[in-house]
């Protein structure tokens, strides 16, 4: 039996794309008279669903559409902060074979290796994205 929740995750996610800019958690758990553990727990399933919501300095963003350049530099410094960590993350765990070989080895079903594998993939793409970015600024 599933619970009733007091704040469900689509009405996050519609709150975050009505209001356009990146908005605090507390902000959030305020409009709908919950705590912030139970929003980031909204987050987090909105996250999971694969919606566009950033965790930004200025707090969480829906980035469905890039319109302006405040909102092109938070989602760019959220990309950059991301990247940044997993590159340290790497060099912690001295990472030498490629990521999805070794998943094979270590994930046991082929569900499993397709998730990581489409992981590995975004996450590529926005690699790719901001060392494009770094050469059209040169």
């Amino acid at each position: 039996m599933e619970r009733n929740l007091k704040v469900q995750p689509g009405q996050v996610e519609d709150f975050l794309r009505e209001n356009g800019n990146a908005v605090t958690v507390q902000k959030i758990a305020d409009e709908f008279e919950v705590c912030p553990a139970t929003v980031r727990s909204r987050l987090r399933t909105l996250r999971e669903e694969n919606k566009p919501v950033v965790p930004t300095r200025d707090g969480i963003l829906y980035a469905d559409k890039v319109t302006d350049e405040y909102r092109a530099k938070l989602v760019k410094d959220a990309v950059e902060w991301v990247v940044a960590s997993l590159r340290t993350l790497v060099g912690i765990a001295a990472v030498e074979k490629r990521p999805l070989l070794q998943a094979r080895k270590l994930l046991e079903s082929a569900e499993d290796r397709r998730q990581i594998k489409g992981q590995l993939m975004m996450l590529t793409h926005a690699i790719d994205i901001i060392d494009i970015d770094h050469q059209l600024e040169e």
